[in-house]
């Protein structure tokens, strides 16, 4: 018959070792034999050889009773069964010399204070009832199970305190509340996925051990449930990640404070429903998914996306000396998707900054956006959404495509192909970077069209640099256009008044003006087709006009003042009245 405890049943294994109290219950010179099992209390440690023959020693303060059982096989480590605990109750194990040893499995049926066993390395499963305080070396192979009976045993305000070595293929599930959860690593390796399932988190540490070479991985799947938690609590106030963390989900229906995260997140999903920092040195296929967001700081985001009600700031900043050049080639999408409503005109994020580059991403922004600012190249980028932008700054734009209701001011080094649609702008602007020998040309359509009738559609466009072979079209008022030269190739519709158009050089292309207060050109006009077709007030020309060039005007009392530089105007052929 097996003998039986209170709580759990062990089976018979001979022989048992039980010596009197007072002193270790069981030495052996040789690694202890098979088959042997040593019970243990408090009045009663026991000491016993490993299989590899390292002293090891087993106590236990408070209430309670111990099994400590050899395997049949030799070689295999033993296992630890504890009964009749309390939360006054300590379990430790020590091997001399602070070398590990492996222990097979850890069963414990009733509370337990504290377990101290950080040279102890578990290669096998563990459950335990209530506990304040874990302490072990590596574990391998392993799900540790901590759940309480009772759920009075469970001191939440407290909460339990996790010390691991290196976690390897290894799942941890609890209905405590973790106050602190530290670990070397936490890496997979089989097929299986790891996972950490816990109501809270206060702190999540993965230090790493540089003297190994660990950098400090972390690749569990983490799930914060919340159960028992106050909704006015962090489910997880701290992570600290001093490695990568790889094909893995984080969800937490709740707040998370800080994560931050020192090295590659790839192929990861972070679900969360409001988060206040995240730092990260570089993400790869990064999707990051919440509520209410305060900031976002990473060196490199190269792909992946970034989802939110709201955001209040994201920056990448680089670090040249590492190969992080700050860029940010995620997609965002914030604001509430579908709603046009009243959270439309909210602030939905406010500033973006780009260190480096963006190349190939959609930004979908519902609301209100601050300053959106790209340091360096951008290629392929989208943005649409927002009903106002205060401020879009750019580096040297290959192709990019904005759409936005209002926005206030518009810059960029130089913009080559792509398109600007609006209702208003009020500064469009390209400034160049002679250093580079980029002049600052502007090659993107510019589709603007007022809210309402008659109304302003741009404030003043300043192009450094050429206006190159775009279509224009600006249904409204135009205060000021200047720019250094016009393509042949281009189009332009001005169905409102233009009050100044300023051209430095040479002026070229295709121009239907409804009204224009001055046209000035500080150049020749070269194969330009204009058509003026309500009124004109002044025409300044320094240079030649072409004989391909040609104006239609509207049949004007003064006319002939507003082109009084140019002789024979009537008998110009170049010149239509209608």
């Amino acid at each position: 018959m097996p003998t039986t405890t209170a709580a759990f049943q062990i089976e018979p294994l001979e022989p048992r070792v039980l010596l009197s109290a007072g002193g270790p219950i069981a030495e052996f010179d040789d690694p202890t034999p098979p088959g042997v099992t040593l019970v243990f209390d408090a009045d009663n440690p026991i000491d016993y050889r490993d299989a590899a023959g390292r002293l090891v020693s087993v106590s236990l303060k408070g209430e309670g009773l111990g099994n400590l059982a050899m395997p049949i096989d030799p070689g295999a480590p033993p296992t630890v069964w504890l009964d009749g605990t309390t939360t006054d109750s300590q379990l430790t194990i020590r091997t001399r010399g602070n070398h590990h040893t492996p222990l097979a499995g850890l069963r414990i049926a009733d509370p337990i204070g504290q377990i101290r066993a950080k040279t102890t390395d578990l290669v096998g499963d563990a459950n335990l009832d209530a506990i304040q305080r874990l302490e072990l070396g590596d574990i391998v192979n392993s799900v540790l199970t901590i759940e309480a009976d009772n759920d009075e045993d469970i001191d939440a305000r407290r909460g339990l305190t996790i010390t691991l070595g290196s976690a390897t293929d290894a799942s941890l599930t609890t209905d405590h509340k973790i106050k602190s959860l530290t670990a070397t690593q936490w890496v997979g390796l089989d097929e299986l996925d790891d996972t950490i399932d816990a109501p809270a988190i206060e702190r999540l540490f993965v230090r790493g051990l540089r003297r190994l070479g660990i950098d400090g991985d972390f690749n569990a799947a983490l799930s914060l449930t919340g159960a028992g938690m106050d909704e006015r609590d962090a489910l997880l106030r701290l992570a600290r990640i001093a490695g990568d963390v790889t094909g893995t989900n984080w969800s937490v229906p709740g707040r998370v404070d800080r994560v931050q995260i020192n090295g590659t997140a790839a192929d990861t999903q972070l679900t969360f429903d409001s988060l206040r920092a995240l730092k990260i040195t570089r993400a790869d296929t990064l999707t990051l998914a919440a509520g209410t967001v305060g900031t976002i700081l990473s060196n490199d985001w190269l792909d992946g996306r970034i989802e939110a009600e709201s955001v209040n700031s994201i920056r990448t900043a680089a670090v040249k000396r590492h190969d992080l050049d700050g860029d940010l080639s995620a997609d965002l999408a914030l604001g509430v998707a579908g709603d046009q409503g009243g959270n439309h005109k909210a602030r939905t994020v406010g500033s973006v900054n780009v260190a480096g580059d963006v190349i190939d991403a959609v930004w979908s922004i519902l609301g209100k956006a601050g300053v959106l600012n790209i340091r360096g190249d951008v290629a392929g980028l989208e943005v649409g959404g927002p009903s106002h932008i205060a401020r879009l700054a750019l580096g040297d734009v290959e192709s990019a495509s904005v759409s936005a209701e209002r926005i206030a001011a518009v810059q960029a080094v130089r913009w080559l192909s792509g398109d600007l649609t609006a209702g208003y702008v009020g500064l469009l602007r390209t400034v160049g970077n002679h250093r580079e020998a980029k002049l600052g040309d502007f090659g993107a359509a510019l589709a603007l069209t007022s809210t309402f009738a008659g109304g302003p559609v741009l404030g003043a466009a300043l192009i450094a640099g050429s206006i190159l072979a775009p279509n224009w079209t600006l249904e409204g008022t135009v205060n000021r256009i200047k720019t250094a030269r016009i393509a042949q190739e281009f189009e332009g519709v001005f169905d409102g008044l233009v009050r100044n158009f300023q051209v430095i050089t040479d002026m070229a292309g295709t121009f239907d003006f409804k009204q224009l207060g001055k046209l000035d050109v500080g150049g020749d006009i070269e194969d330009a087709f204009v058509t003026i077709r309500e009124s004109i007030r002044r025409f300044d020309l320094d240079g030649v006009l072409s004989d391909l060039s040609r104006f239609n005007l509207p049949d004007l009392d003064d006319i002939e003042d507003i082109f009084d530089e140019i002789e024979d105007f009537f008998d110009d052929d170049r010149f239509d009245l209608f």
